[in-house]
């Protein structure tokens, strides 16, 4: 969403609230056009924190903001437990490759995903190669991809493990209006699966392709549970 977009949303908004409350909200639309510079910012400078808002979720909570269901209704969390949930996983992704893992907790409500994706690249096949870096990238997405939070291209560094660690939260005012069991999505991307390059410029020397590579996925659900009966 560009600024223009933006702008239009927050100029409807304004006309929103004048027209319920009949007096002019020019204030109010100026602290909110603060607010959006002051998080786009600070998102900008750490947007892979899993802290600040992405460009899709200030989108949807405006879109929410308009439609009056931001922070009103839903479940009453205050009736809910704290819980957690640790998910294992590991594959195999070839080069310029992608696979997802939904995950979900029944008749619950998640408000914490935390993913952490980790790589180990071959060794050099002998002394007269060296194995170059293979590259990936992880994605974290609410029910319904409304918020996402997304990695940079990562690669290991040589003969070094690989590792992208990305968190997503959701508020309460938006995570009391999701469905009991709403599932989230990670997604794990393979770019450049690096080969294997002949150190120097041998006779009868050639390099070795690498098409692919393993890796290992650990997934941490934080969600609100019904209370034990």
């Amino acid at each position: 969403m560009n600024l223009g977009e933006i702008m239009e949303r927050l100029h409807k908004l304004n006309d929103l609230l004048f027209v319920k409350y009949k007096r002019h909200t020019y204030v109010l639309f100026a602290l909110i056009i603060v607010f959006m510079v002051v998080g786009v910012f600070k998102y900008e400078n750490a947007k892979y924190s899993g802290k600040m808002l992405t460009a899709s979720q200030i989108k949807a909570m405006i879109a929410e903001i308009e439609k009056g269901t931001y922070g009103e209704g839903g479940v009453d969390l205050s009736r809910m437990v704290k819980e957690e949930r640790t998910i294992r996983e590991s594959g195999h992704l070839k080069e310029k490759t992608s696979t997802s893992y939904p995950v979900s907790q029944q008749d619950s409500y998640i408000y914490q995903v935390r993913a952490i994706l980790t790589w180990t690249d071959e060794p050099d096949y002998n002394i007269l190669y060296d194995n170059q870096p293979d590259e990936f990238r992880m994605t974290v997405s609410s029910p319904d991809s409304n918020y996402t939070l997304s990695s940079d291209w990562v690669a290991n560094k040589h003969g070094e493990e690989g590792r992208i660690e990305l968190t997503l939260t959701l508020p309460d005012e938006i995570v009391k209006h999701l469905s009991p069991g709403d599932s989230w999505t990670v997604t794990v991307e393979m770019g450049e699966a690096g080969d294997q390059k002949k150190i120097r410029p041998l006779p009868g020397i050639i390099g070795r392709r690498d098409d692919g590579n393993d890796f290992t996925l650990e997934i941490v659900l934080e969600y609100y549970a019904p209370p034990p009966e």
